[in-house]
């Protein structure tokens, strides 16, 4: 059985060495810490047992744990402690398994468009006049950092780890190197309109010098500023970013990518929902609603359709007027 002494030392070994070993990042050790630091406290010197470990999850659910992501977090951090005792040979039995993941129900996504993100990050970071020197600095390198994370998804612990080592603004095409939530080292494509500013940052020690929670304060302020009240924070950009490139026809595995996801799939779980330019046509596909259609709706869902087809083609001119009548008049002639 592994209690007292030698679980705390395994407890140990798996915060500083195992977290160590796998590069993970100061903010998922601190994650892990929280989840797990009144394990121990909590047994009382009783062995680590599965039923122990259920025990302690209804613990931290009546001590303020109460939320449905924070009840799943601490599951995958005992799962993840358990596996780890098991490797390790601290416990003969692997009974990580056995600890029930809560079924977490996730709000529908409700975000600003792209451009309006924009907007909020440029009145939230726009200098008063009352900003000293230091304020309007801070400002300049919170707007830069925000515009970063908007054009390329990276989430804010990401952007703000970033070296100037990291940038490649020279090569074809620019890129810069990212260490992901994983730990994993991945080349990315830099924004074509931020490629000098970034050569300008090459020798900087810190890319962009703000806080996670400058970064907030400053879209908060932008957002009253232009009286939007749909919560945008530094994470909302990413989603953003995700769903614009989907809704815009960028394959699901490219922008997975991009998001540097473990697998297509957490993706596909988190944003397919909300790309309905592919299933609207299928759900619009019948009789009984396009018999209730007006003349004029039909007729603009088809020349949007024909728009989408002929795309950009400059040859193709499109007119379309009504007639005496009222009828609806389409056409089209070569451009030369």
């Amino acid at each position: 059985m592994l209690q007292g002494k030698k679980l705390q030392k395994a407890y140990q070994d798996f915060i500083e060495n195992y977290s160590s070993e796998k590069c993970l990042e100061v903010k998922t050790v601190r994650n892990k810490r929280d989840a797990l630091d009144d394990l121990i406290p909590f047994l009382k010197g009783k062995p680590l047992t599965a039923e122990a470990c259920r025990g302690y999850v209804i613990y931290k659910y009546n001590h303020g744990w109460t939320m449905p992501n924070s009840r799943m977090n601490i599951i995958k951090n005992l799962r993840a402690f358990v596996n780890f005792l098991f490797e390790r040979e601290y416990i003969a039995k692997n009974f990580a398994k056995g600890l029930v993941k809560p079924k977490v129900v996730r709000p529908p996504l409700k975000l600003i468009s792209e451009e309006e993100a924009e907007k909020v990050i440029i009145a939230g970071t726009e200098p008063g006049s009352g900003d000293r020197s230091r304020s309007k600095r801070i400002k300049v390198e919170t707007r830069c950092c925000l515009m970063f994370i908007l054009r390329t998804g990276l989430r804010i612990g990401e952007a703000l780890s970033l070296k100037g080592a990291d940038l490649s603004p020279f090569d074809a095409p620019p890129s810069f190197s990212v260490i992901s939530k994983g730990g994993n080292a991945s080349q990315m494509p830099m924004p074509d309109d931020m490629v000098d500013e970034m050569k300008k940052r090459m020798k900087k020690t810190r890319v962009f010098e703000t806080t996670e929670k400058t970064c907030n304060k400053n879209l908060r302020d932008g957002m009253k500023k232009l009286g939007i009240t749909i919560p945008t924070a530094c994470h909302k950009l990413r989603d953003i970013y995700a769903l614009s490139r989907l809704r815009r026809g960028n394959s699901l595995q490219l922008v997975s990518r991009t998001l540097r996801h473990s697998s297509v799939l957490i993706t596909d779980k988190y944003y397919s929902n909300y790309v309905l330019k592919d299933t609207a046509p299928v759900v619009n596909d019948s009789p009984l609603i396009k018999s209730r259609l007006t003349v004029s709706q039909v007729v603009d869902k088809a020349i949007k359709a024909f728009k989408d087809v002929i795309g950009g083609d400059v040859r193709i001119g499109l007119q379309i007027k009504l007639d005496a009548s009222g009828n609806v008049i389409i056409t089209t002639n070569n451009v030369k």
